[in-house]
């Protein structure tokens, strides 16, 4: 890996931009101290680097919580404060036909939420999440209504499909519950 001063990227752009694709990341300096990275990107890997990027620094924000936890010998981070420690920085795919759903389970009678608690639900998803144009898949599960999930899980590239209904489901690896899906991340969180 290269380091660059600010110096030099401000006075040899060129040099540097030709340096970057064999590089391939340069380390920008600034009194010695990095403060930041630089890494090409294309209209084709953009998405997946920034994606990349932002997981990386949710585990690398969670694993130092942890040792910090560890050495003040506290228990290790629980699940809720990982879930809020990756709000913002896990992606949300959705389609219409799930927020649909959304707005017509939230809305059971068992649940117990309000029409006041349900919409800003729904809109935060629609606004922090990643609309995805899912593909019709050809094939049949156990609750056809949950296909759409499947769908947008498929046309999406999620990492994983979250569930409490996961018998609706054929058996896989990605398609986890809610408890399976916090109990992976916090093991790879405690690597």
């Amino acid at each position: 890996m290269r380091f660059v001063t600010v110096r030099d990227f401000r006075t040899s752009p060129g040099k540097i931009w030709k340096l970057l694709p064999v590089e391939q990341e340069m380390v920008i300096t600034n009194n010695g101290k990095p403060i930041a990275l630089l890494t090409p990107l294309s209209d084709e890997n953009l998405e997946n680097t920034v994606k990349a990027v932002r997981t990386a620094r949710a585990i690398n924000s969670v694993k130092r919580k942890q040792e910090i936890s560890i050495r003040n010998k506290n228990n290790l981070l629980c699940e809720e404060e990982i879930l809020k420690e990756f709000n913002g920085k896990l992606i949300l795919l959705y389609d219409n036909r799930i927020l649909s759903e959304y707005e017509n389970v939230f809305g059971r009678k068992k649940f117990n939420f309000t029409s006041d608690i349900i919409g800003p639900v729904v809109d935060f998803v629609r606004q922090e999440g990643v609309f995805i144009p899912a593909d019709p898949l050809g094939i049949s599960i156990n609750d056809e209504d949950d296909k759409m999930f499947l769908e947008v899980a498929v046309s999406g590239n999620a990492a994983y499909l979250v569930t409490g209904n996961i018998i609706h489901f054929h058996k896989g690896k990605n398609i986890v519950t809610p408890k399976d899906f916090l109990d992976t991340y916090t093991a790879i969180l405690n690597k």
